[in-house]
């Protein structure tokens, strides 16, 4: 059975990033300064703080000029320029892209588009790109959890084993993500779905 429970950085199935990024998209052109952002979003100041110098790192965001007074004083803004999407950017602190969470988005975008069983192998040729590769490892290892949380069926093949996402389990656009802890944890219902058992020859 699912379980309600996340750590308090998850609202509505949303991760501090994505509610900072949406809530400085939902500023249009209109200046914003950090505060603002980090109160619209629910989180403090210095995870919107973060976050803004990796998207102005990256060319997406850029100070607006000239400052605007706060209380008499100077207060940064920023404004958008680069509108890159509603999913957050992935970035680090030097602007520059990371991979997380990308390849198992591009997986389970390719189990919801194409809907049919398929190979690993297959999976992973579908779902690559060329700033993105995909390599059947990686499909296999997500594959295996997403079957163990029920999200997919399994059929027996002369070449191997060939997946399919079950109707009934696709939840959205968002992929189940596979956790340090090995759980998986919904974006689309926000909540944990699955977890392993954990026995004493576990603990640390």
């Amino acid at each position: 059975m699912p379980s309600s429970s996340f750590p308090s950085t998850m609202v509505g199935g949303k991760g501090p990033r994505q509610r900072i990024w949406e809530a400085i998209r939902a500023q249009g052109d209109d200046p914003w300064d950090r505060q603002k952002i980090a109160e619209a979003a629910g989180v403090n100041f210095e995870a919107a703080k973060a976050y803004v110098i990796s998207l102005n790192a990256a060319g997406i965001v850029q100070p607006a000029e000239p400052r605007q007074l706060f209380a008499g004083r100077p207060r940064a803004h920023f404004v958008l320029i680069r509108n890159v999407g509603a999913e957050a950017p992935r970035l680090r602190r030097d602007g520059t892209e990371t991979k997380g969470g990308a390849v198992q988005a591009q997986i389970w975008r390719t189990l919801r588009t194409l809907r049919q069983e398929m190979t690993p192998r297959e999976i992973a040729a579908y779902a690559s790109t060329t700033s993105c590769p995909v390599t059947e490892g990686t499909v296999i290892g997500y594959l295996l959890t997403l079957l163990q949380a029920g999200y997919l069926r399994r059929q027996e093949a002369p070449r191997g084993h060939r997946y399919a996402l079950l109707a009934t389990r696709n939840t959205g656009p968002r992929p189940p993500v596979i956790c340090v802890q090995r759980v998986v944890y919904d974006q689309n219902e926000g909540c944990i779905v699955w977890q392993p058992e954990v026995t004493p020859e576990d603990a640390v």
